[in-house]
């Protein structure tokens, strides 16, 4: 799936946002991004994800989940 400018910069929006508090909120407040951006992958029920590196689990959770 290809992001158009305008969607790529809502993302990146949306992350530079949250970035100051992003250390002390739990994956709950990063849900609906992560839910999100799972969505937008087509991440199929049953595949497997592998995580590396991407912070405190909200897209991990929303991978695992759908």
């Amino acid at each position: 799936m290809r992001y158009n400018d305008d969607a790529k910069e809502q993302i990146a929006g949306l992350y530079h946002r949250v970035a100051s508090v992003y250390g002390q909120t739990g994956p709950r407040i990063f849900a609906y991004a992560g839910q999100h951006l799972v969505e937008r992958a087509g991440i199929a029920q049953g595949a497997h994800v592998l995580d590396v590196a991407t912070g405190r689990g909200a897209i991990l959770f929303a991978a695992w989940y759908s």
